[in-house]
């Protein structure tokens, strides 16, 4: 009841996806057949399903799992989209690479990714407003996770895997994609954006809405 109550939450279709709690199973268990691993802060974050453009393209690059990708990271990617948006560039994952890099949380417990800003100055996008991991009330994200299973074959590796040398190189972006991240960088002024107040309900729904990463 309380994985199906959360699926409803966050809109979950139970016409195309089926969720089942993870019993025994670990987060980077083999995942039952057709599954994957969702944690629920990675829902709070701003996961959807089904799955965006931009995410899919995203966990084909670095062909990792989307459970291994902490809630802040989901929390980037969902803030990225949803600024793209607003400033009306597509979401284009060049251009979010050359802002933020894949980074593990903890190397001597491998497996979870974050995304660092490459740029600590006003050189780059930046993102504030990401709760502390370890802060009280997001503690025990590692441990509130489900299995959800889908009849079509995912867009995604279902098992954990590490990204390749390669998916973490910095990007050489072609004249549009500098174009793009520009004007990101006009829009916000340079200045770091505090995803608490900027990425809400309706500017996520709406970044949603647009089903396809454009320009990728």
């Amino acid at each position: 009841d309380e994985v199906d109550a959360l699926c409803d939450k966050y809109g979950v279709p139970k016409d195309q996806y089926t969720a089942r709690p993870a019993g025994d199973l670990r987060a980077n268990s083999t995942p039952p057949p057709g599954s994957i691993c969702v944690y629920a802060r990675a829902l709070e974050a701003g996961l959807r399903f089904p799955l965006h453009g931009f995410f899919r393209e995203a966990l084909a690059h670095f062909g990792i799992a989307p459970a291994q990708l902490m809630p802040n990271a989901w929390r980037a990617m969902a803030g990225f989209l949803a600024l793209c948006n607003s400033a009306g560039v597509p979401p284009s994952l060049a251009v979010f690479r050359r802002f933020f890099l894949l980074s593990i949380v903890n190397k001597k417990h491998k497996g979870w990714y974050c995304f660092r800003a490459r740029y600590s100055s006003g050189a780059g996008l930046r993102f504030t407003g990401m709760p502390h991991p370890y802060s009280i009330s997001f503690k025990d994200w590692k441990h509130e996770f489900f299995f959800l299973s889908s009849p079509e074959p995912w867009p995604c590796a279902m098992e954990w895997r590490e990204p390749s040398k390669s998916s973490l190189v910095m990007p050489v972006l072609t004249g549009e994609e500098n174009q793009w991240a520009a004007k990101l960088l006009r829009a916000y002024g340079g200045a770091a954006v505090d995803l608490n107040a900027y990425l809400t309900t309706s500017n996520l729904a709406a970044a949603m809405a647009i089903t396809t990463s454009k320009g990728n």
